[in-house]
Order: C-alpha cells, then structure tokens, then sequence
C-alpha cells in the first residue's frame, strides 16, 4: 500500500514537473531558482508580487522576505531552520535536486518533509522526539553534526509513520497550488523552447541516418505519451513496470535530460541569434 502511495505522488509530481530542473548544492538550487524567476518577470513588472506569492505561502514567510530572496541586486541570503527545511521541500517541488535533502537518510528525509510541509513546527516535532535542547538540537540531528541513536530513530520513524497520509495529501495539493506557474510559461517575446528547437533547420545531408532513425523511434514513443498511453494503469500494471523497467525507464531518464538540457541550450541560441 505504501508503495502504491508513493507511486501516485511520483506520478502527480513528473505530472506537473517535466523532469529534474536543476542539480546542485542549496545555494546553487536556490540562485538557480532566484535566476529563472527573473528572466521571467522583472522587478518592477506589473504582476511580479502575484507570481512569487505561491512561494511566500509555502514557506510561510512575509512578503519583504520573499521580495528580498528573489532581488538579484542585493546579497544572496541563506535561510536557516525551518525556513531552510521548508525552502528545500520547496526546491524540490518544483523539481531541483538538492543534493544535501538528496543525500540525507531516510528517516531523517521523511521527519524534515514533516517540518518542511507544515505538519509539525520544528519545536513540536523536537518535543515529540523528546529533544530537551529544543529545534536546534533537532537541526543538528537532520543535518548530521550531531548522532542519531537507534531510539531517536525509532521515534521520528513512528512520528513519520503517523502522519505519512497527511504528508501526502500536503504534496499532492502543493503540487497543483503551490508552484511558481510562471516559470512553466513562455514569456510573450519567447516561443517555448520546445518550439525553438523544432524551428532549427532541416538536418544536412550529412546527418547520420541512424540519428534520424532514433528521432524517429523518439516521436513515436512521445506521442504514445501524450495520447495517455500510460495514464490510466493499473496499481497491478504500475508493479509489473516497475519491476521489469524501472532501471530502464531511470537510465532513459537521465540521458534524455542530458540531451533536452543540449537541444534548449541550442533553441535559446536561435532565439536571440
């Protein structure tokens, strides 16, 4: 039942998200981020608070704070505590890989998700562990300066265990009213970047014709895609993929990532050429 779970979160996260944004260390996550966002509304432009809210109400903090974070002019600013669990619960929805939250234990990945998603303050879920130094002990902890014992383990994993449902439900209902959509969308001067790459020339004659053939195969399995061959399975089905394809469809993955990440590189160069 678990895994089902898991996978229909997968599911409703690669629905909204196409594919890992951006890899890196939080800093580099979040200037990423403060970048992109500003390459599509500047400071200044009319509608720029509205489109950078979904962000302040996640991470639950005032409008001066965001307005800051995303002012490329002044110094970069490093969130810590909660603030911090919640930026990286953010980083993540939206589809960067944090290698600090990538790289954390389980248990400690699923109890800061509990603090990131706001099912529990940082000084609650220290007192449910039994934390006498309060949040900043439980900070230590979660970014390991400090050891986990095999009680202190055991608890975060029955705290986790209680509020997994409500976990879920947060990040799916986060998935569809908390992201950024700006940053998904065209600007009115730029052609989606899907567009710029198709608008490239024709390949020259010599184009290697195994190149084309692989295009090809490629089109074919993007349009079994988006004429839902794969919407509607079954939790049965989803188990029999996973099990005979799931390194498959990962290694995939990852080197049509690599090529996409070229081919807009390319499309962006068109465009302002």
């Amino acid at each position: 039942m678990l895994a089902f779970r898991a996978e229909v979160v997968c599911k409703e996260r690669k629905k909204y998200v196409n594919g890992e944004i951006f890899r890196g260390h939080t800093e580099e996550c979040f200037s990423h981020l403060i970048k992109w966002f500003n390459s599509k509304i500047h400071r200044g432009q009319h509608g720029r608070f509205a489109a950078m809210k979904p962000m302040m109400d996640f991470c639950e903090i005032s409008r001066q704070t965001v307005e800051r974070w995303m002012d490329e002019s002044l110094e970069c600013i490093s969130p810590k505590g909660e603030i911090l669990l919640k930026l990286l619960c953010y980083l993540d929805l939206l589809g960067y890989k944090v290698i600090e939250f990538e790289r954390m234990p389980k248990v400690l990945r699923n109890f800061a998700e509990l603090i990131g998603y706001g099912i529990l303050s940082a000084q609650q879920a220290s007192e449910l562990v039994g934390y006498l130094s309060g949040s900043q002990q439980t900070y230590a902890v979660l970014w390991e300066k400090e050891g986990l014992g095999k009680d202190k383990e055991t608890k975060m994993w029955e705290i986790w265990k209680e509020r997994r449902d409500e976990l879920d439900n947060k990040k799916q209902l986060a998935l569809k009213s908390s992201r950024l959509e700006i940053l998904f969308k065209p600007t009115p001067k730029e052609k989606p970047l899907v567009q710029q790459v198709l608008a490239l020339p024709e390949p020259t004659k010599s184009f290697s014709s195994r190149y084309s053939a692989m295009l090809l195969i490629m089109e074919g399995v993007l349009m079994s895609f988006e004429e839902g061959m794969f919407d509607n399975l079954s939790p049965d089905d989803l188990a029999t993929l996973n099990v005979r394809s799931c390194s498959t469809v990962l290694r995939l993955s990852t080197h049509l990532n690599a090529l996409s990440s070229k081919l807009m590189a390319i499309g962006k160069g068109v465009a302002n050429g």
